[in-house]
């Protein structure tokens, strides 16, 4: 039987997606940001983007779009989360 090697993450590496909400939810400025967004007309994207940093920081990215006249507004949100 072979043991499987654990492979180290770099620095920069694209984490899987997760569901922006219960990112949003637990936090309180992060849900303000959210409601006034979609007060003015932005959508928030249903994921959030997560990248491995150095010293096992994890930087998430949240995304709202507002689609009007052939033109796009974006505003992104990133997080520096420390990981244990």
């Amino acid at each position: 039987m072979t043991a499987t090697r654990r492979r180290k993450l770099k620095p920069g590496t694209r984490l899987p997606m997760q569901p922006a909400l219960p990112f949003i939810e637990a936090d309180p400025e992060l849900r303000n940001i959210d409601a006034r967004l979609i007060r003015s007309g932005y959508v928030r994207t249903q994921n959030v983007a997560m990248y491995l940093q150095k010293n096992s920081t994890v930087s998430l990215r949240f995304v709202w779009r507002k689609r009007f006249e052939r033109r796009t507004m974006v505003h992104t949100v990133n997080i520096k989360v420390r990981m244990e």
